[in-house]
C-alpha cells in the first residue's frame, strides 16, 4: 500500500490511498491516515537520507503525529521517539540518549541518566545532546513535545 500524493512515485502497480495536500509531508498524512484507521503504533523504517530538509521534516512529522498514537522512527544506529509528556523507558547501562525539543519547552526533567535535568528550560539546541543511561529507569517530564533518541547499541 502506498500512501501520499504521488509527486514522486511511478509505479503503478502499487495498491494507492491518495492523501493529496502539499501543506503536509507524505510521512505526516501517513501517519495521521494510521491513527484514523485506529492503529496504536507506528513503526516507520526507511527515512535516512536524501535532503537535509527532507530528515529534518522526518522529526518534525513526529512532533506532529497525533498524541494517541506511538510514533517509532527506526535509524541505522538509533531509534526515535516522542515524549508529550512523560516517558518511561528501561535502557541497558552505557545507552546512548539524546533530547530535543522542536518547540520550547518551561520544563524538561530527565532521570536515571550520567547528566540529569530538573524542570529546566529547552528549546530546539544541543543541550539535551549526547547522555548516557545509568541503566534501569529513565524517566523523561516535559511541558511540550520532545524528539527522544535512543542508541542501539550500549557504549
Amino acid at each position: 500500500l502506498a500512501l501520499g500524493d504521488f509527486d514522486s512515485i511511478v509505479d503503478q502497480q502499487v495498491e494507492r490511498v491518495e492523501l493529496s495536500n502539499q501543506s503536509k509531508s507524505d510521512l505526516l498524512k501517513s501517519i495521521e491516515y494510521a491513527a484514523k484507521n485506529s492503529a496504536e503504533i507506528v513503526d516507520v523504517i526507511g527515512i535516512e537520507g536524501g535532503e537535509i530538509e527532507h530528515q529534518l521534516a522526518v522529526f518534525a512529522a513526529l512532533v506532529e503525529a497525533p498524541l494517541d498514537l506511538e510514533v517509532r522512527l527506526h535509524l541505522s544506529g538509533q531509534i526515535a521517539l516522542r515524549c508529550a509528556d512523560t516517558l518511561e523507558l528501561v535502557l541497558e547501562e552505557g545507552t546512548k540518549i539524546s533530547l530535543f525539543a522542536f518547540t520550547a519547552c518551561a520544563f524538561v526533567s530527565i532521570s536515571g541518566v550520567e547528566y540529569p535535568l530538573d524542570s529546566k528550560a529547552l528549546a530546539f539546541s544541543t543541550l539535551g545532546l549526547h547522555n548516557v543511561a545509568l541503566g534501569g529507569l529513565v524517566k523523561i517530564d516535559s511541558d511540550g513535545p520532545l524528539v527522544v533518541v535512543i542508541g542501539r547499541e550500549v557504549d
